[in-house]
């Protein structure tokens, strides 16, 4: 296969294609660590008043020295989803995965959220050539300092188990304090990459940037 130079991950970022009626922040956050930059952005929309909506979650990473090219992502999940309870919604829809492409999926999103904190839990099952499990988990807390400035922090972590195989496939851990000013929040970031069945791992430690678009 052939790489994905850094320029096309940083320009995939900025590519969502989610349409729906109702606005709600669009969150940008970009990495600038010390191997590599890495960044995501979520789009949440929901179709009016009703329990369907659409999720959107992309995730880019490449290395600033191209040393391992293979290591290179640019992932991104499109899924419909349906609210059962609330905070419990059913997800349908796929992955285009930089190795994997066409990745069906079906899982399920929890989210427990307030003025100050955010947890959310996505277990969703993906059909490819194999069977995997991939749960992303992500805690938020935003203690407030005024009425326009709080502070940030943020655990989010994901692990894909190739349930074929029974083996470790991809997981990583991201750790995030900043402070916020209306709608931008920079601060320091880390993240651990683990790859494959022996669970190799890269880490990355640098400045982020996050940005709330409305």
């Amino acid at each position: 296969m052939k790489p994905i130079p850094v320029r096309i991950l940083i320009g995939a970022l900025f590519s969502v294609g989610v349409l729906a009626a109702q606005q709600r922040p669009i969150p940008v956050e970009l990495l600038f660590g010390h191997q590599r930059i890495q960044g995501q952005i979520t789009t949440v929309r929901s179709f009016g008043k009703g329990p369907f909506g659409l999720f959107n979650l992309n995730i880019l990473a490449g290395d600033y020295a191209n040393a391992n090219k293979s290591e290179n992502e640019v992932v991104s999940n499109l899924q419909l989803t349906a609210q059962v309870i609330p905070g419990l919604r059913v997800a349908g829809g796929a992955g285009f995965h930089f190795l994997n492409g066409f990745v069906p999926q079906l899982g399920l999103q929890w989210q427990k959220a307030g003025p100050r904190y955010m947890v959310a839990l996505n277990p969703t099952l993906e059909f490819s050539a194999h069977r995997s499990l991939a749960t992303i988990g992500i805690a938020e807390l935003r203690p407030r300092l005024s009425d326009k400035h709080s502070l940030y922090f943020k655990v989010q972590s994901l692990y894909i188990r190739n349930l074929t195989a029974g083996l470790h496939e991809r997981s990583f851990l991201l750790l995030r304090a900043g402070a916020t000013w209306g709608s931008f929040t920079p601060g320091l970031g880390f993240n651990r990459d683990f790859y494959g069945s022996d669970a190799n791992y890269k880490d990355n430690a640098g400045i982020f940037i996050r940005y709330n678009f409305q």
